[in-house]
């Protein structure tokens, strides 16, 4: 989280600017997704957790899985043997309010994706 809060103080002034903060599966914790401070700083986060809606009536991969691919592209994947293949990606996105998990001693909201 200490990586998303320097993007932000470092350009939480600068509106004419678009920044992205890209994490993996470990910056998938409701209290990053919480830390967003302005509109113009995102993040992208290869997710972890099939997040439920507050209702819990949905869940974020049916939710983002039945939005059309936005774009795709090739990336190099090396093994650990070494070996590399091509991976094809595909992109999805949707926005997506997703229901805050229980934290001792305190009440997290709702976190709008």
């Amino acid at each position: 989280m200490e990586t998303f809060d320097i993007l932000q103080d470092k350009f939480g002034n600068q509106t004419d600017k678009t920044v992205y903060s890209i994490c993996d599966r470990e910056g998938d914790i409701s209290e990053l997704l919480l830390a967003r401070k302005h509109q113009h700083i995102h993040y992208i986060i290869r997710s972890k957790n099939n997040r439920k809606s507050p209702d819990k009536e949905h869940n974020l991969i049916e939710v983002v899985g039945s939005q059309a691919v936005a774009f795709t592209y090739k990336q190099t994947v090396i093994g650990k043997d070494g070996s590399k293949r091509e991976a094809v990606l595909a992109v999805r996105y949707s926005p997506f309010v997703c229901h805050a998990p229980y934290r001792k001693g305190s009440k997290l909201a709702p976190i709008p994706l």
